[in-house]
């Protein structure tokens, strides 16, 4: 709050002794200083929101570390390739076992989602440290060098599910016409951290080693929760930090939120979305090098280009949202638009790319994909605000139960994609079809069934 000038007008003692002592000059008073803020154009979520951003870029950074740092690793310990599958999925285990809990102790912990949300970053980079014990493990244990590796991407797993609800509990704060673009803003953290990680990583490992990555990341991951613990006592006592909206106690209506209808859209929606995101970014690496005949740095360059575009567009989607409510198009509408458009732009890019691939050369083809990804940043004006929208109490929980589904239903999606283009010996039945197909199942599901009035649950 800014200081407050005093006042110059000479004052009077009152009775009893109360006030200004008599004989003191009024007039040598001078205002207090007003303090400066060269941010005070900036929204008070501001903060917050740049808070998010860093604890999802470092999300994002540990898990691509090892996608790159895997291939040193399993020449040096003779990882086979289903050794490595086995790795890469040992994330998604811990990462879909906090969810749930996390929702919890957004209730319980002192602090809410900001005590959450800071263990969880520093789970995470215990995780990530614990890679580092592969390089000194003595003569004769090669052998658990797999394990090891599992249970230190597990912990990293763990780490991220319990930030995740967090990060939606603390931007349900954020007033609702504004959500959209706190939402694409925050968001935005994951695909800048997966660009960065993905091309530091390489240059990283080749000249230092692999193990400086996992130390590297590990500390900054510390720094963060030591800068978050100051700034959000700085800031304890505004609504965006404390997230106010939180249940003041433990006791979370399950029972109620599993048996409703919009709850359930969401849930639905986000796993329908996920398989899609997922899959592409599966494949689409495999398609460029064994579908369009292109080189490894080639196919690398090209995967990045969609999603370095999606975090380009997110701040404009997200004003764009925003800008419709405050022009007084409902919630509604806004929502489903938003969403329609991240499901059904994929869908029309990848038909295209589908039946006319043959005759479109491959930088054309890679522009359509970045086409779609741009679509699909839709979402975070879409699905990802409604969890705050049906119930900004229970944003955590609601966020909780959509991405366990979220996390799942890519993990069949994926390998059944890969059994699908093994069979027709094509990327356009066997990949692109079978996510348009989804994209648009999610789409109806998403315009017929959707609902952003305020939900009253048991105990509300």
């Amino acid at each position: 709050m800014p200081w407050k000038k005093m006042s110059l007008v000479r004052q009077r003692p009152t009775r009893g002794g109360r006030g200004l002592k008599a004989g003191v000059d009024t007039q040598s008073l001078k205002p207090a200083p007003q303090i400066a803020r060269p941010f005070r154009n900036l929204p008070s979520w501001a903060p917050l929101v740049f808070g998010l951003f860093l604890a999802i870029f470092l999300g994002e950074l540990d898990k691509v570390n090892l996608s790159v740092a895997v291939v040193p690793l399993a020449e040096e310990f003779s990882f086979s390739e289903a050794q490595v599958g086995i790795a890469s999925t040992a994330f998604f285990w811990g990462y879909m076992l906090t969810q749930l809990p996390a929702a919890w102790l957004n209730q319980v912990i002192p602090g809410g989602p900001s005590t959450v949300l800071a263990l969880g970053v520093l789970v995470q980079s215990v995780g990530t440290l614990g890679m580092t014990a592969l390089a000194s493990l003595p003569f004769g244990w090669e052998n658990s060098a797999l394990p090891i590796l599992c249970v230190s991407r597990c912990i990293v797993g763990f780490g991220e599910g319990l930030g995740w609800p967090a990060i939606g509990q603390l931007l349900a704060s954020v007033p609702q016409q504004d959500r959209a673009s706190a939402t694409s803003l925050s968001q935005a953290g994951g695909t800048i951290g997966a660009a960065v990680g993905l091309i530091l990583c390489p240059y990283v490992i080749n000249h230092l080693g692999w193990p400086i990555i996992f130390w590297g990341f590990g500390f900054l991951g510390f720094m963060w929760c030591a800068w978050w613990n100051q700034v959000s006592l700085a800031f304890q006592n505004t609504k965006p930090w404390t997230a106010r909206a939180t249940a003041s106690s433990s006791k979370i209506p399950w029972r109620s939120i599993l048996r409703n209808k919009p709850v359930w859209t969401v849930i639905a929606t986000h796993a329908l979305s996920n398989v899609g995101y997922y899959a592409l970014l599966a494949w689409v690496p495999t398609w460029y090098t064994h579908g369009l005949g292109l080189g490894i740095q080639m196919a690398g360059a090209l995967s990045f280009l969609p999603y370095i575009a999606g975090t380009l567009v997110a701040p404009a989607i997200g004003r764009t949202a925003d800008g419709m409510l405050k022009r007084g198009r409902s919630l509604k509408e806004v929502r489903r638009i938003c969403q329609a458009v991240a499901f059904l732009g994929p869908a029309t890019c990848l038909s295209v790319v589908a039946v006319a691939g043959r005759w479109l050369n491959p930088l054309s083809q890679a522009g359509l994909l970045v086409l779609a990804q741009i679509f699909h940043t839709f979402n975070r004006a879409g699905l990802f605000c409604s969890h705050a929208d049906l119930s900004p109490r229970y944003t955590g929980v609601l966020l909780a139960l959509s991405t366990t589904a979220g996390a799942i239903s890519p993990i069949a999606g994926i390998a059944a994609i890969g059994e699908l283009v093994e069979i027709t010996k094509s990327f356009s039945l066997g990949l692109f079809a079978p996510i348009v197909l989804l994209q648009i199942i999610g789409a109806v599901v998403w315009v017929r069934t959707s609902s952003f009035e305020r939900q009253h649950f048991d105990d509300e």
